[in-house]
Formats: C-alpha cells, structure tokens, sequence
C-alpha cells in the first residue's frame, strides 16, 4: 500500500484450507458494502478511506509500530470491534509508524476529529456522506447530488425524470452525476428579453457554419456572471472545446463572436489565431439592427486567444479584459478584421456594440457546439 493514495483496500487469508486472492473489484463485489468489513471464502475485506493530515482523538483499542500502512490496515481487518484507524504520517528512527486501532470512526465521532499534522486518519468509503449503524450491521447515507441508492453509486437520470432545469425548447444530455441543457434558449442573457427574435436571428446566422445542422447543439461552458469573471476561469471551462459561440451583455445591448476553432491558452500565450468561419454579431444595439459581419480575408486574425483575455475577437474589433466586470478597458474597435457596422469608418472607436467605446459588462456566456 501507498500510504498517502486517497484509499486503499486490505484482504486477508484468515482460513488456511481454502484461501482464495481477489482483486479491488471482487472485494466490492464480495462486501456488498461500501463501508463495512466481511469475510467470505476464506477473505477478510476492508475498504478505507484517507483523511490526511487528520486525527480521531478518541480512546484506541490497541496500538503498535508497523513497518508498512498496509499492516496496519490488516490488523484493524482482524479485530471485529475495529472500525477505522490513525496512521503517523512520519517514521520513527528505525523506520516504523504509530498505528491505532479505534473502536469507532469519524461518523459518530465529529466532534473529536481534528486536524493534525503528525497522522492521516482512515476511515469508511463512500460517494456520499454516510453514519454507520454498528447495532444493525448497516449504515445510512445521504447522497451527493446526482446520485441516488443504498451506496450512492446509482446515478440519476435527470432526463428521464424530467427533474432538470432545462428549458422546453432545450434537448437533456445526462451526464454522470449531472445533466446538460444543451440549447441557446438555456442562455440568462437571451432569456426575459426578446428571447425568440433573438434567437432567430442568431440561429440564421449559425446555420451556414455548424458541424451537423441536424445534431449540433450548443452547451454553455462559461457564464461570468455565476462562474467569475477571471480570464482564467473562461479558459479552464471552454478551451479545446471546438466551435464556440460568445454572448456579451453590456446593459441591453447585446453582441458577440463565433469561431469554428478552439479556444487554447495553454501556458502563458497570447496570440492572434485565424479561424476561416469566424464573424462577430450585434442582436441588440445603438441603431436597434441587427447585424453579422465578417471578416475582410480568410487569414486575418480572427481571434485574440490569450489567457490574460477572455473571449476576444479580431485584431481588436472586441476585446474583453479578465475581471471586465469591475473594470471599464474592454472594447469595441470597429473594422480591423470584421467589416465595420453600417455608417461606421474603419480602425475607429466603435460605440455602435456596447454604447460606447470602452465597456464594463454586465454578463458574458459562452457555448460551445456539440454534437448528438
């Protein structure tokens, strides 16, 4: 055993006629139990599970120094009134650790588990947050979200139980332990406006450039205003995602960008990216129009991919700072790599997005294309 893995299995041969090795997958199988100990075929089985840095400050039933985690985990196994032990993180002198064997475990014992720089605590196993019940041999849990049954290990499909948030117009993707809503009407800053007009009008604007017009889908990967709004926390969502589409709210105006390629600010880069289908939209601005621009030649740069930026488009045509919300340096240039909207002049400060040049947003989502 390696004495700092999150958990770790013990089986022991306690019959000599008949002893039988499993693996980590039979001893789940042979406990029925994510917490409990058994035997069966001649196997003692355990399954604990690492509190490091943490102490059970409670009487012990026996103590020794072992050489090796694992005895430790082996004597708590043979001793029916053992329940979960403390380890020292450290050796002595000679190589050995302090191993206690306690009678209880940190379920029914919270208000004795403290931290502690000198042991790793061990203790029950579970997907969810369970208390023993040693009189009835069983043990109760309440489930994390998304999961359900006896040891929380069932999944919930919230599809098909229609117990998802999604909106009628979305199409449910479970995924393990949550759901997708995978559709533009699930967007906060489409939604209480006028959400269909809007929708139109971006979803005729997509159609010439999705993946599969029939099986593409667009899940959200970021939103600013419930995610955070650190340049950082956009790219660990949505990078290496493929196409993504970009909504900015600044008050009620509302634009943004498409790319067919991926957002990717690995390290500490920051550079222009061509991408052929790239074009930024207006849905809701100064002029009250409508409107899709594209850029001037298939090689310019169509993105600003860098990890100090969120999603930027152009050689400057929008520019959106990490923190935006809190700061008034992102904005608007028209014409660099984009045509200019109506009426305005190339290479010039542009107020027909945001209302005015520079902008402090109130929201920012980003979905990217998947396909179903």
């Amino acid at each position: 055993m390696q004495l700092y893995r999150n958990y770790f299995y013990v089986v022991t041969c306690f019959i000599v006629v008949t002893c039988y090795v499993a693996n980590a997958s039979n001893v789940l199988d042979v406990s029925g139990k994510t917490f409990s100990r058994g035997t069966d075929r001649g196997l003692a089985y355990a399954k604990f599970k690492a509190h490091k840095f943490s102490y059970l400050n409670i009487t012990s039933i026996a103590s020794d120094y072992v050489m090796k985690g694992s005895e430790c985990g082996l004597a708590c196994v043979n001793i029916p009134s053992c329940f979960s032990l403390n380890l020292a993180t450290l050796q002595d002198v000679i190589g050995k650790m302090l191993c206690e064997l306690l009678p209880s475990d940190m379920y029914n014992n919270s208000d004795k588990f403290v931290a502690s720089q000198s042991h790793h605590h061990f203790s029950i196993m579970n997907d969810g947050t369970c208390a023993a019940q040693y009189e009835k041999n069983s043990y109760v849990c309440v489930c994390g979200k998304g999961y359900t049954g006896k040891h929380c290990k069932i999944d919930i499909d919230e599809c098909a139980e229609d117990s998802h948030s999604c909106d009628f117009k979305a199409h449910c993707i479970n995924t393990v332990g949550s759901y997708l809503c995978t559709s533009l009407t699930a967007s906060s800053i489409l939604s209480g406006r006028d959400l269909d007009n809007y929708l139109g009008v971006l979803r005729s604007y997509l159609s010439p450039v999705l993946m599969n017009s029939s099986r593409s889908v667009f899940v959200r990967c970021w939103q600013a205003k419930t995610d955070g709004w650190a340049a950082a926390t956009f790219h660990k969502n949505c990078d290496g995602k493929g196409p993504t589409v970009t909504l900015i709210l600044v008050n009620s105006y509302i634009f943004g960008g498409y790319t067919n390629v991926s957002w990717n600010a690995t390290g500490n880069q920051c550079r222009y990216v061509p991408a052929d289908k790239a074009f930024i939209f207006s849905l809701n601005n100064s002029r009250d129009a409508p409107v899709k621009l594209y850029q001037y030649g298939d090689s310019t740069p169509a993105m600003y991919d860098c990890f100090r930026y969120g999603p930027s488009f152009g050689g400057g045509d929008i520019r959106v700072t990490s923190d935006a919300v809190n700061k008034s340096d992102s904005y608007t240039h028209c014409g660099h790599t984009y045509t200019a909207p109506p009426g305005y002049s190339r290479h010039a400060n542009c107020p027909f997005f945001a209302g005015s040049y520079r902008f402090s947003p109130t929201d920012i989502e980003v979905f990217y294309e998947q396909l179903i």
